[in-house]
């Protein structure tokens, strides 16, 4: 049965006319069969996009999957969206967000004999490739019950998207009060009439102003305006208006609207972005790296799309410029999750002369839009369920004691059937919107690996009740788990133990492997917590304590070696896994942009495994302690709490410490591993030397690894200092060697 094309032509004709709502449009067809509805579309909306790495359609602006991030804030009136090889759904969220009113979006899915997961822009576990989309299914009835259009080889349907009468009487007075797309709201003049006061009054001791809210509230067309008068007004006073963002492609809706609103509207406003960089009047645009140094220190600064950007940047910019006005998307896509809502605002709101401003009102959209609908149920930002999932009950204590005593004597734990879950929209909303609450982090691409992975596993803790389905039951907790390691990786496990090889997913064993030297722990059996959450009026009740006990339970039942996590390390978190008796295993050497912290390893083994002995790894971390301390002392400053469980009076003198540092020297010298992967040990060893077996010479390494490790240090300095260094341990250890010192080593 071919698809109704009629009918597709009707509903297309008439949804250019009047008032719409935007449509999702979901082709499930050969590439060949769903161009005639591609090249309708195009033929129909002007102005078309098309998000994809290998789809080119003529007179189409072409969006690489890969840099849809550089084209935030721009607009189009369609969009076709590629994802026959599986969804990046941080990019069509995202990108989503360009389609204005009465727009489409389609999006190409695959069909279930030609899905390619690991050709797509998510790649999943090695081993693990997915034989079937549980996130499509979930995402196809999503858009349906949201008014969408869906087209498959037999089924075809073309809902209705014209809006309701009252909201059309809205619009068109709207319509009639602005001519131009680049005019400002009532709001949207409210917002720039205080801010530019704020400015202009507080000239003396400056002021940051941030403007927030969801995607298509029109941030960029007001600040766009905003720069315009400020430029306009401080022109003769020499105080420069400049303007930043992680990328400058990002911000040619902001050059659009400034430019339309320093003159009569004359111009192009869709002429690209090298047209208005010749304007007499342009902003300039500064790089995040480079602002404080390039632009003038007395300048107004404007940052857009600010969650995208290191919050060490923006601290930075803000301390540096007297006046700031930020924009940021509140709905957590921008790169960091909602990482920007729970670290950098608090911290940009205790700003002196903070003051934050909120856009609410559709700009590009309409009011009741099916889109945004969609997406938001989609990826758990569920507005109806704040009070269940989002904030604290606030009850009587006595009251309380009690619900929470009911609460843990029904409490009952379940590893998830994914099958169950898809086909429950209740169930679905309650886990996903309880990870997106508690891991701010959590991005959409999480969503679609969490259901389509078949190394994840989702484990519950739900509030039992006999006369409720499974499907609707009360989630109170929640695990996400994968399955890493063992036989999978025999065959590699060499070298990834030298670093010559690095697989999709597997962290734990990897990290091990590498970090202790010994390929052997690739083969064992590892359960990986990838997120844990409890809801927040049910915590402090030890339901994570039990979740975390019923996972070792599975663990147990599904021969495991190991329990791992690895997790953004607070003090409050790491006494939270120690509680739970994991060991620290490996510490980050990286702080992370959006959170401010490092990653830590620990472990939990399920029975004994002399290789991941605490002895030894409280050596290895003694090793990497001293490292720290020598290299980077921010981090050792970091770390200080865990340093304290360390033994104070720890001694190398265990033959298992001595094993592992001959091991280490002998790949060394091998040139199995470089002086990178080294540098701690030898650095360990120059400086326990108490026995004075090394000569005076010895010192000097330690000198040049230190130099090795500054910054600015340039790439032929690196290589003649580990030249240097190997000659230089090559012949004291294998004079120590002939003379049997160094504890028998080598």
């Amino acid at each position: 049965m071919m698809p109704n094309k009629e009918a597709f032509t009707k509903w297309l004709s008439v949804k250019k006319t009047g008032f719409h709502h935007r449509q999702f449009l979901l082709l499930s067809l050969p590439l060949d069969e769903a161009m005639f509805f591609l090249e309708a579309v195009v033929a129909d909306y002007k102005d078309s996009s098309v998000v994809s790495n290998n789809l080119c359609i003529s007179h189409v602006k072409h969006i690489p999957l890969t840099r849809y991030q550089d084209y935030l804030g721009q607009q189009t009136n369609s969009l076709i969206f590629d994802a026959r090889n599986g969804f990046h759904l941080n990019a069509l969220y995202a990108s989503a967000g360009m389609v204005q009113a009465g727009g489409i979006i389609v999006v190409l899915l695959a069909s279930e004999s030609s899905y390619k997961p690991n050709l797509g822009p998510l790649k999943f576990s090695y081993g693990y490739t997915p034989k079937t989309s549980y996130f499509t299914d979930v995402f196809i009835r999503h858009v349906k019950k949201n008014n969408g259009a869906y087209v498959d080889p037999t089924h075809s349907f073309f809902p209705s998207s014209a809006i309701s009468s009252p909201l059309k009487q809205a619009i068109e007075h709207e319509t009639q009060t602005n001519q131009q797309d680049w005019q400002l709201s009532k709001d949207q003049t409210d917002i720039e009439t205080k801010i530019t006061q704020r400015i202009n009054a507080k000239a003396s001791t400056g002021s940051v102003s941030i403007i927030l809210g969801p995607r298509g509230r029109g941030k960029s067309t007001l600040i766009g305006h905003i720069a315009s008068r400020l430029s306009a007004k401080v022109n003769n006073q020499n105080t420069p208006v400049v303007v930043s963002a992680l990328k400058k492609r990002q911000l040619q809706r902001f050059y659009d609207v400034n430019t339309a609103s320093q003159a009569p509207y004359e111009a192009n406003r869709n002429a690209p972005l090298e047209k208005h960089a010749i304007q007499k009047n342009e902003i300039k645009f500064y790089a995040m790296d480079e602002i404080t140094a390039l632009a003038p220190p007395h300048s107004i600064v404007i940052i857009d799309e600010l969650a995208s950007i290191a919050p060490a940047l923006l601290k930075r910019t803000i301390s540096h410029f007297s006046h700031c006005i930020l924009t940021g998307t509140t709905d957590g896509y921008e790169g960091s999750g909602n990482g920007f809502i729970h670290r950098v605002l608090p911290y940009l709101v205790s700003h002196k002369n903070t003051h934050v401003y909120t856009l609410s009102k559709p700009f590009r959209w309409l009011k009741g839009d099916t889109v945004e609908t969609c997406l938001h149920s989609l990826l758990g930002y569920m507005p109806n369920m704040g009070s269940s999932t989002r904030t604290a009950h606030t009850t009587d204590k006595s009251l309380q004691s009690k619900i929470n005593k009911d609460v843990l004597h029904d409490v009952q734990f379940e590893i998830i059937d994914k099958t169950i879950l898809v086909k429950s929209n209740k169930l679905y909303a309650q886990i996903f919107t309880l990870l997106s609450d508690a891991h701010y982090q959590t991005t959409p691409n999480d969503i679609v690996r969490t259901l389509d992975a078949n190394d994840c596993i989702i484990a519950i803790a739900y509030k039992n009740s006999s006369h409720i389905n499974k499907a609707n039951r009360q989630v109170l907790g929640v695990a996400i788990l994968f399955e890493e390691g063992g036989e999978l990786l025999s065959s590699l496990k060499h070298d990834i133990s030298l670093g010559k090889r690095r697989v999709q997913g597997h962290l734990s064993p990897q990290a091990l492997s590498l970090y202790l030297l010994d390929s052997d722990l690739c083969e064992l059996k590892y359960l990986r917590i990838n997120r844990i959450a409890v809801k927040q009026a049910h915590k402090r009740l030890n339901i994570g304590t039990n979740l975390l006990q019923f996972c070792e339970q599975y663990a147990h039942s599904t021969n495991v070696d190991c329990v791992s996590v690895s997790y953004g390390f607070t003090s409050s978190l790491y006494s939270f896994w120690l509680k739970n008796d994991f060991t620290m295993a490996k510490l980050g050497h990286r702080i992370d942009t959006a959170s401010g912290t490092c990653s830590l390893l620990m472990l939990k083994p399920l029975r004994d495994i002399p290789k991941l002995s605490k002895s030894l790894l409280q050596f290895r971390l003694q090793i990497e302690r001293q490292y720290l301390r020598e290299t980077h002392k921010r981090l050792h400053t970091l770390y200080q709490s865990i340093y304290q469980t360390f033994k104070a009076d720890f001694m190398f003198t265990d033959t298992v410490h001595k094993q592992f540092v001959n091991k280490a020297l002998k790949r060394y010298l091998a040139k199995d591993i470089n002086l990178e992967k080294i540098a701690p040990i030898l650095l360990w060893l120059l400086t326990h030397d108490d026995a004075h077996i090394l000569p005076i010479s010895a010192r000097s390494i330690q000198e040049l690894i230190l130099r090795y490790h500054e910054k600015g240090i340039h790439k032929p300095e690196k290589c003649e200092i580990e030249h240097v260094v190997f000659s230089a341990v090559s012949d004291i250890f294998r004079v120590y060697t002939e003379q049997d010192h160094l504890f028998d080593y080598l």
